[in-house]
């Protein structure tokens, strides 16, 4: 079952709960999932992978959970460098 299908059962009596759940939509879709980006922004890993990923580029929201992550705030700094390099 493809994660878009998952969707068609998400109701307020099943919300949506996992940042991986979100990303996963979002990457199946090739788009922005606002409804899930609050989850994603708890995620150090799924806040990097969907500004690299979907956003491409600097996603605020998603900062304060990757700087808690040391890995991933040098990820993610190192992914910002590039796009301002590619301008």
């Amino acid at each position: 079952m493809k994660i878009s299908e998952v969707f068609k059962y998400h109701t307020p009596k099943h919300p949506l709960t996992s940042a991986e759940t979100a990303y996963n939509y979002a990457m199946e879709t090739n788009r922005r999932f606002p409804a899930g980006e609050h989850l994603i922004a708890q995620s150090p890993s799924y806040s990097f992978v969907y500004a690299r990923d979907i956003i491409e580029g600097r996603w605020p929201m998603g900062e304060k959970a990757i700087k808690t992550n040391s890995h991933f705030e040098r990820e993610y700094k190192r992914f910002l460098e590039l796009m301002k390099g590619l301008k």
